[in-house]
């Protein structure tokens, strides 16, 4: 039988980690608006410039999303395994004889 062990305080600490990634993504994707050009003087350029913001910021979204989803679901699977955690040994404490 193989040997199986989740950290449940990790996946939190790793899960805060995303969270505060997703946070970066989030100004990053605000500060995109800034990116925008209107006054070039060169219209091809400004279109190309305009195309990758627009570019740039869908990624970021899909980015921040997707890590915000990632952050949830360790926080969830650690909430999950201390429950695990804490049934087990009392189940354990109360087959060998001790109180509830």
């Amino acid at each position: 039988m193989g040997n199986f062990s989740v950290d449940a305080d990790e996946l939190l600490a790793v899960g805060r980690l995303l969270d505060a990634v997703r946070d970066e993504l989030s100004r990053l994707h605000g500060q995109i608006d800034d990116l925008r050009a209107h006054t070039l003087g060169c219209d091809p350029v400004s279109d190309a410039l305009n195309d990758f913001a627009d570019h740039w910021r869908f990624g970021l979204a899909r980015m921040r999303d997707r890590t915000g989803f990632v952050a949830e679901a360790l926080a969830a699977a650690s909430r999950n395994y201390q429950t695990v955690d804490a049934q087990l040994a009392a189940g354990i404490h109360r087959a060998a004889g001790g109180a509830g």
